[in-house]
């Protein structure tokens, strides 16, 4: 389900309302991170994000440029899953570029918390296959990508929600 939003743009800031009130779930960040993932790859350059219910809860700095990161990652993964492959072979393969891939967006929109062991899983199969060798070396390289802005993003959240340093 696609949450339903306004986008307003006034003065150079561009400001997101979801309308919360419409929705069964009401807003709870963990019930919501999918749907603000999905958001947030559609949209560019937020500035704020207004949850919209009796009361509203608005997001801005660097939250929300956590949600642009991870919305850019979500975009990324679709390109990836969606790669045109150089054989038909790919298709059998566990290793092949769109089931890793769309494995990682899926666990990216719906399991967030999950990531990162869905993505050692998946570095495992990559190391372990024994499909073509091009498609090895460039789905590798993409996953070096994915992981190292995964760990860039746990590393944001880590020095801004919790002060750590380093």
């Amino acid at each position: 389900m696609k949450c339903e939003y306004d986008l307003e743009t006034k003065n150079d800031t561009r400001k997101i309302t979801v309308n919360c009130l419409e929705c069964k779930d009401r807003f709870h960040m963990e019930d919501c991170l999918p749907h603000i993932i999905c958001l947030m790859s559609d949209e560019y350059n937020v500035d704020n994000i207004i949850f919209s219910e009796e009361k509203e809860t608005m997001m801005k700095g660097e939250v929300v440029d956590i949600f642009s990161r991870l919305g850019m990652l979500d975009k990324e993964l679709k390109r990836l899953s969606n790669r045109k492959r150089d054989s038909g072979d790919c298709d059998g393969c566990e290793a092949s570029p769109n089931k890793l891939f769309s494995s990682l967006q899926d666990t990216l929109r719906n399991e967030t918390k999950s990531i990162f062991d869905v993505y050692r899983d998946a570095t495992y199969i990559l190391m372990k296959a024994e499909g073509c060798r091009g498609c090895r070396k460039s789905t590798k390289e993409d996953m070096e990508r994915i992981g190292n802005e995964l760990i860039s993003i746990f590393y944001h959240v880590r020095r801004k929600a919790y002060g750590i340093i380093g």
